[in-house]
């Protein structure tokens, strides 16, 4: 598989807007779709993209293994989690909670 149905795969299954990868990787918006479309891309492209996403060409190489893996990891937390007492299970979801707005905590202006 190229490269582009890796990152299109990679985009929708974590949820990245193509507006979010424009702004990360400063190619515009016109030419990302024209990427996804086409799936022409330039070498250079290619290397912005893995850049600023964090990844490594092995990565997009084996997106379809990592997102198995992905998979198997959340099924195996649900287990865990269904496991738990209710008093557990709240415990989990307030610490989610403090996680998701951990940054709103850390820039509270006093």
């Amino acid at each position: 598989m190229n490269f582009v149905e890796n990152l299109k795969k990679y985009l929708e299954y974590f949820h990245i807007k193509i507006d979010y990868l424009s702004l990360i990787t400063d190619i515009s918006m016109k030419r990302i779709k024209e990427i996804l479309n086409t799936s022409e891309i330039t070498e250079e492209e290619i290397e912005t993209i893995i850049d600023s996403l964090g990844k490594d060409k092995k990565f997009f190489e084996n997106i379809e293994e990592i997102i198995q893996e992905d998979i198997r990891q959340k099924e195996e937390k649900d287990k865990q989690f269904a496991s738990l007492s209710d008093k557990d299970k709240r415990l989990v979801g307030n610490l989610t909670d403090m996680i998701r707005f951990y940054d709103a905590i850390v820039n509270l202006e006093l």
